[in-house]
């Protein structure tokens, strides 16, 4: 199985694998998206920050008779990634606990990079990779129609970013 991928930045999978290229980290969108598992939790290929060094184990599969156990979900293909014990990996809900994001702000929507993201519950993010974590207004939509003027979001900057 081929996945579609109409390219807007570098994708995460390909940075995933190429550790060199993590500090250009963009946003990608894909058709046909994989379902993807990291120690179990379902996030996607745009929501996922994870140093490779991270990573325990990877697994992509393609074959339609070892993706059946996944049902639809699984029918692109599935990415089931394993960290190392020592990876902190961090929800949406993680990162309002820990970055202390006041209850009046918990509800904005999240940004990473200042790119905004579709489905904060599929945030996952290993806290190593985060450099700062603030509330702001400056954000790149990737569809105009979703642009909200002066709406504030959650916006996670990590050290790929910070170090550029």
């Amino acid at each position: 199985m081929i996945f579609t991928i109409k390219m807007k930045w570098l994708p995460l999978w390909f940075i995933l694998l190429s550790p060199a290229l993590l500090s250009a980290q963009k946003k990608v969108i894909i058709e046909n998206e994989p379902l993807v598992l990291v120690n179990g939790f379902k996030t996607n290929l745009n929501s996922l920050i994870i140093n490779p060094a991270s990573i325990d184990s990877m697994q992509v599969l393609n074959d339609s008779l070892k993706t059946l156990p996944y049902g639809l979900e699984g029918k692109n293909g599935v990415i089931n990634i394993s960290s190392k014990k020592t990876a902190r990996l961090l929800t949406a809900k993680d990162i309002l606990y820990q970055y202390k994001i006041a209850a009046k702000d918990s509800n904005l929507r999240f940004a990473i990079n200042k790119v905004v993201v579709k489905d904060a519950d599929k945030i996952l993010i290993e806290q190593s990779e985060i450099f700062t974590v603030n509330i702001t207004k400056d954000v790149i939509w990737v569809n105009a129609e979703d642009a909200n003027a002066g709406e504030r979001f959650i916006n996670i900057t990590t050290q790929s970013v910070k170090n550029n």
